[in-house]
């Protein structure tokens, strides 16, 4: 398993699953306050390979002639990753447990929802093709009577232009018959 630990970003990521622990004491990764020399930047561990390193923070200097220190990284072993940092590995399980938790139940609410969803359409299908009760009283209108009255236009002006289409098109098959030599 590869874990990475991120100070600055209050997160432990293992085998690629990040998990934010921003409850956790942080400060203990700044092994000695009074200097900048320790303050841990990351950690990077395989537990497969028993290897790792610890990443120091780049110390800003206030020389401009000089430029900022970045102290090398330094090699870890197991010993020294479960002495010095294995503990988180309990908060990171906890946290993960939970994010797992709060993941499943939003994905169960989600399909709920789902499920809630496709059945008040159902329902609203099932009642639109239902035959109406007149009981209910007078229908709503969906269009006012300016509109009706716009459609009523845009309709007889499509229904006179399709007549004209149909018309040419009738003279254009009685010429092509008459050019083809099959008219009179």
């Amino acid at each position: 398993m590869q874990i990475t630990i991120v100070v600055e970003d209050k997160t432990v990521i293992c085998d690629g699953v990040a998990v934010p622990l921003p409850d956790v004491d942080w400060s203990v990764f700044d092994g000695d306050p009074s200097t900048k020399w320790d303050d841990v930047a990351a950690v990077q561990y395989n537990t497969d390979s028993k290897q790792g390193h610890v990443e120091y923070r780049t110390i800003v200097t206030s020389n401009a002639m000089r430029p900022n220190i970045r102290p090398g990284d330094m090699p870890i072993d197991e010993a020294h990753f479960n002495a010095a940092f294995g503990w988180i590995l309990e908060p990171y399980t906890q946290a993960r447990d939970e994010q797992v938790r709060r993941e499943r139940e939003a994905a169960e609410a989600a399909k709920r929802a789902s499920v809630k969803a496709e059945a008040d359409r159902r329902a609203a299908i099932e009642k639109a093709s239902l035959p109406r009760d007149e009981s209910e009283g007078p229908l709503e209108p969906v269009a006012s009577k300016a509109e009706l009255e716009d459609l009523q236009k845009q309709l007889a002006a499509l229904s006179a232009s399709n007549a004209l289409l149909s018309q040419r098109i009738a003279a254009n098959e009685e010429a092509a018959i008459k050019t083809l030599g099959g008219g009179s």
